[in-house]
Parts: C-alpha cells; sequence; structure tokens
C-alpha cells in the first residue's frame, strides 16, 4: 500500500467518537445493545475492558442459544436475518435523529 493510498484509507473512515456515538445510540428499551471498547491504555486495561464487554455479551446471550443457531441452520439464518433488519432500522433512526439534530441548529 502507498502512503497516498493508506492516507486516503485513514481519512476515508469516521471520527471514532462518531462511531461511539452511534454504537451507544443503540437501544432497546434501557439496555444499551451497542458496546464500545476504547483502547487508549495500556494492554491490560484493554485486556480488562474487553473482559467485562464480554462477560456483557455472555449475560445477554446464553450459550445453548449459540448451539441452536449452529445445529438448526434455519434458526441461525432467521436469527441472522432479523439481526439485518433491526441493524438496518436502528441506522435509519440513527441517521434521522442526526438530521434533526443538524437541522436545530
Amino acid at each position: 500500500m502507498t502512503r497516498h493510498e493508506a492516507t486516503e484509507r485513514v481519512h476515508s473512515q469516521w471520527d471514532v467518537r462518531l462511531k461511539a456515538e452511534r454504537c451507544l445510540a443503540r437501544k432497546e428499551g434501557e439496555e444499551a445493545r451497542g458496546l464500545v471498547i476504547w483502547n487508549d491504555g495500556d494492554k491490560e486495561e484493554l485486556r480488562r475492558e474487553v473482559g467485562l464487554v464480554m462477560e456483557k455479551v455472555r449475560r445477554t446471550s446464553p450459550r445453548w442459544w449459540s448451539w441452536v443457531c449452529l445445529l438448526v441452520p434455519p434458526v441461525g439464518f432467521a436469527a441472522a436475518s432479523w439481526q439485518l433488519v433491526r441493524n438496518l432500522l436502528d441506522s435509519w433512526a440513527w441517521k434521522r435523529r442526526r438530521k434533526m439534530e443538524k437541522a436545530k441548529l
């Protein structure tokens, strides 16, 4: 990769704060579905942060569900399709909110 290509790739990415804001805006009731891991400390701090996030993921998605999705492919496909639809709806809602916020300025 050339220096120019690398620079273009970096400039094409969103601001990290905007990515985190979008992720944390994903809510279901009062429970956030989006989780952010900040990687601005040392390796031990990152390891702890990843451990905490993985514990949250394990609490919200029981192990048996993973086995059901793996062993019964139509269930896994339906679950993945439903998640895709939810992600699209979340994305559209977030874009709408951002647009309304900008319109207020």
